[in-house]
């Protein structure tokens, strides 16, 4: 069975055809994967909504889960993934978005801007401690762009989701002809829910009007939702 890539990228193809619009297999793929950004930050809160105190654990958007990770960070002397090293960095394995950090004992872990971390750390009243982390962004972690936090935790466990992977639809050539290439293309990854609406994205990121009454439904929710 073909990746569900291929009918996605088949059919808004033919309802772009179908109103004398024209779009390479690969441009439309390129649509369809700024469309999937577009469906991703649609979904995913500011950081002012982040939850923290003893609910954090918070789920999205179930139409996210497909992105959902699980990741558990120890602390190491090392600079290996998922550890933290001895100054409280700890890194991301990819882009994405932390929706809570959960660390046993503790009743919040507050995020805080990085102009103020210092401040924090030496407040004898609201400094951190065990039962009260203190988390910020800092521009190296052990790899790459990273995080801390203070203090540092025998355990820690966030619930991370992770960016959409660029969709790819792949053509090999035989013969000067172009045929879709399974094994080399790559899907969106969110679920079949949300294929009408990177369908309805994609179609207005091409210009092409959307007359599919199903579609227009979609549209139409999208256009209210402002997004």
């Amino acid at each position: 069975m073909a990746k569900r890539i291929f009918n996605l990228v088949e059919r808004i193809a033919l309802l772009a055809s179908q109103q004398g619009g024209y779009a390479s297999r690969q441009d439309i793929a390129g649509h369809v994967g700024t469309a999937s950004q577009q469906a991703w930050n649609a979904l995913i809160p500011a950081k002012s909504q982040r939850a923290v105190g003893p609910g954090l654990n918070r789920s999205l958007d179930g139409r996210l889960t497909p992105f959902l990770r699980e990741l558990v960070y120890l602390p190491s002397v090392g600079s290996g993934p998922l550890a933290i090293d001895i100054d409280g960095r700890f890194s991301l394995p990819e882009p994405g978005y932390v929706s809570f950090y959960q660390v046993e004992g503790a009743d919040s872990v507050e995020e805080v801007p990085g102009m103020g971390w210092g401040q924090r750390l030496r407040d004898p009243n609201c400094g951190p401690t065990t039962r009260a982390y203190i988390v910020r962004d800092v521009e190296h972690g052990p790899i790459g762009h990273g995080h801390q936090i203070a203090p540092i935790p025998e355990k820690m466990v966030l619930n991370f989701y992770a960016q959409p992977t660029e969709p790819v639809y792949f053509e090999s050539y035989v013969n000067d002809v172009a045929t879709y290439d399974d094994t080399r293309s790559v899907d969106t990854g969110w679920g079949t829910e949300m294929d009408p609406e990177l369908m309805v994205r994609a179609l207005r990121l091409m210009g092409v009007e959307i007359r599919d009454p199903a579609l227009q439904a979609v549209a139409a929710q999208l256009t209210a939702e402002s997004v």
